[in-house]
């Protein structure tokens, strides 16, 4: 009762949780299955002694030394995915391959690692996950900004401003991005910034109209966004 009560309210069996479960969830629930375990093998060898006299016992403890054997083996192999940031992400994405987040994790370990195109693949899985997660379609943008491409991150630049006007920080990320790759250029009119002025006009009081329309005038003397929003 105990190992299954305290299991169940991580386990997305009664609410879907929103992020990847973090091991700590599990350590109460462990200690339940650890009793277990522990009276199961203080009992096996017993038994099997008193089916067998001659090598019952020898057998039960083999079976434990065993059974305790290759859970050491894989506690080592797994405390491997803890060596560095990038193989834990590695290790989550591929234990829990439907979650977005790791994905997106993953890629930034990669993109920290100057692996801009290792970075588009696991972006570009992220938001095919969550295809209305406002990180998602930013970060896929920014990477194909990084890779010199910005036309290209535009039109999920664009989606990601339309799905979080208000969030500072993912288009401070951007429109920085966007500046330094001279996104904005004048002449020849530049398209990106055709695109952007309704978008001032569409999202009045946001985030969004404050720092697209200071970067669109004043983005010469900052060399970008205001330093303060980065």
């Amino acid at each position: 009762v105990w190992m299954v009560a305290s299991y169940l309210p991580v386990s997305n069996i009664p609410v879907v949780l929103p992020t990847v479960r973090a091991e700590r969830f599990w350590y109460f629930p462990a200690l339940a299955s650890a009793i277990l375990l522990g009276l199961f093998f203080a009992w096996l060898p017993r038994r099997l002694a008193r089916l067998s006299n001659e090598h019952g016992f020898a057998i039960g403890v083999g079976l434990v030394v065993a059974f305790l054997g290759v859970q050491s083996v894989a506690a080592r192999r797994h405390a491997n995915d803890y060596s560095d940031d990038l193989a834990f992400w590695d290790g989550t994405r591929k234990a829990a391959p439907r979650s977005a987040k790791a994905h997106l994790n993953y890629s930034v370990m990669l993109g920290a690692r100057h692996d801009l195109e290792g970075r588009l693949v696991a972006n570009r899985t992220a938001l095919e996950l969550a295809p209305t997660w406002p990180m998602a379609n930013i970060y896929f943008g920014d990477t194909l900004c990084r890779l010199h491409r910005p036309f290209e991150a535009w039109p999920h630049y664009e989606r990601g401003f339309e799905l979080a006007p208000n969030d500072v920080n993912l288009i401070a990320l951007s429109l920085q991005c966007l500046w330094d790759e001279k996104a904005f250029a004048a002449e020849p009119p530049s398209t990106v910034r055709a695109a952007l002025e309704p978008m001032i006009e569409k999202y009045p009081g946001t985030w969004l109209a404050y720092l697209a329309r200071d970067t669109l005038d004043n983005g010469e003397t900052n060399n970008g966004v205001d330093p303060k929003h980065r």
